[in-house]
């Protein structure tokens, strides 16, 4: 007969604690092939149990394989059960290390600020969403997203960056992950897909996983250079043109026309704007999007909610071409859209009960602010050994530093100090294109005010050779 001694002290039920006994004994051998189990009422009186505990058991071991029942006769274990022996962990055995170095300070780009994120707004609109709203969409799917949030996302676009776009080019997805990837299927992995030089490396590295054709072409001043772009013989390009990432610089009209006449001349070129932080504009008027000059109907536009309410708020969108509208509804109709619609219902409702607006003003504030203050604080320490490159717009600019020290150099020494920052160099895809004077990269934008002080002072100690 079967002896088991439960542990009551456990919050585990006991028909779990006995099933787990008798997996164990079927698996280690103890119970053998074809061996019949004591029947239901001897071993619940064995065990001083209910019979249900024991047939709980049973039916859980029945359903999972591991033994069989045969009417008016009992259960009996399973023959031909072959487990797979356990690996023995070595004691020598190397353990990967998956932490990341922590910082006192770290100048990182794509973060914005936690303490200043509308969690009492989203609380409470998440609530009422599920409340009175989630009802009436629940099993609501559609491929393109939220209809009522893409109209919601046209009247930004229009009143921020002046494009005029029909809910129906919207499409709604979790990041550029999956914008991406939507890209790649609809315009096929046979097209040839070109970045930027330097770049956000990450969007270069999706093209490339997911199967496309993929390379990189230099900048000059105005942007992406003309001339790479014409000896690339690509046919879509992906580009920052509102403030290139990293360089900061802002193409001007001039190039701009002249991308479009680059793409006007085939019909299967496209450019892709990504417009990821054209919201942070601190001094003149807002830059245009390349969209707005598009008559030839050859943008796809691109841009998220990551920098103006939270990179882990995972929604993006992309503005498609008509042509490319009817392509994707035609082909896409089996998908769903990425991003779960308490978020959608949540963010529609952000939007038109002008919480957005509000939020939007308010960080675009908090970040001149914080902008103000590093500046200073770096100008201050350093004097005239730096140059300020690219401050106007977006959450980030470039610090030139006027040094013998290599970039390498002047970030390790930082390390030493507890300091994360990242060379202009870190972004390049094509080491050919590399700069070879030390221009550094700094985003500001989750760091505090009172951080500032502290870490360029850290940072005079770890640079007193520049």
């Amino acid at each position: 007969m079967i002896t088991f001694y439960f542990d009551k002290t456990k919050q585990i039920p006991l028909y779990e604690q006995l099933y787990n006994y008798l997996k164990n004994a079927i698996e280690k051998n103890e119970l053998k092939a074809n061996e019949k189990l004591p029947s239901k009422r001897k071993l619940a009186k064995h065990l001083k149990i209910s019979q249900t505990t024991v047939e709980t058991a049973y039916m859980q071991l029945l359903a999972e394989g591991y033994i069989k029942s045969i009417p008016k006769v009992g259960y009996f274990v399973l023959a031909n059960l072959n487990f797979p022996k356990k690996r023995k962990s070595k004691n020598n055995s190397k353990i990967i290390n998956t932490q990341k170095p922590k910082y006192r300070y770290d100048f990182k780009t794509n973060r914005v600020d936690a303490k200043s994120f509308p969690y009492q707004k989203f609380a409470k609109i998440e609530r009422d969403i599920i409340l009175d709203r989630l009802d009436k969409t629940i099993n609501e799917i559609d491929f393109f997203g939220l209809y009522s949030l893409r109209e919601k996302i046209a009247d930004i676009l229009f009143a921020y960056r002046g494009i005029e776009a029909l809910p129906e080019q919207i499409v709604i997805g979790s990041g550029s992950e999956h914008l991406i990837s939507l890209l790649v299927l609809l315009l096929g992995r046979d097209n040839f897909f070109l970045t930027e030089d330097p770049t956000y490396k990450k969007n270069y590295l999706l093209y490339q996983e997911y199967g496309a054709k993929v390379s990189s072409c230099n900048l000059d001043e105005f942007g992406i250079s003309i001339k790479g772009l014409k000896r690339s013989n690509a046919n879509i390009v992906h580009i920052t043109p509102s403030h290139q990432f990293p360089s900061g610089i802002i193409t001007p009209i001039s190039r701009r026309i002249e991308l479009l006449n680059w793409a006007r001349k085939l019909s299967d070129r496209f450019i892709i704007e990504d417009d990821y932080d054209s919201e942070f504009r601190f001094s003149g008027n807002p830059i245009p999007a390349l969209k707005v000059l598009d008559e030839y109907d050859k943008v796809i536009y691109m841009n998220s909610f990551s920098k103006s309410i939270s990179p882990s708020f995972r929604v993006s969108f992309m503005v498609l071409p008509n042509k490319l509208v009817k392509r994707y509804r035609e082909s896409f109709a089996y998908f769903s859209c990425s991003v779960p619609i308490i978020t959608q219902l949540s963010l529609e409702e952000f939007i038109a009960s002008n919480e957005f607006e509000k939020h939007l003003n308010r960080m675009k504030n908090i970040y001149k602010t914080k902008r103000d203050k590093l500046i200073n604080e770096l100008e201050e320490t350093f004097s005239d050994r730096i140059e300020i490159l690219g401050s106007d717009s977006g959450l980030h600019f470039l610090v030139k530093i006027k040094t013998n020290l290599l970039e390498k150099e002047l970030i390790d020494l930082a390390k030493s100090q507890g300091i994360r920052v990242y060379g202009l160099n870190e972004f390049f895809i094509n080491k050919q294109f590399v700069n070879e004077e030390s221009i550094l990269v700094f985003g500001y934008s989750h760091l505090q005010l009172s951080d500032f002080e502290p870490a360029i002072k850290l940072l005079k100690q770890a640079w007193k050779k520049i």
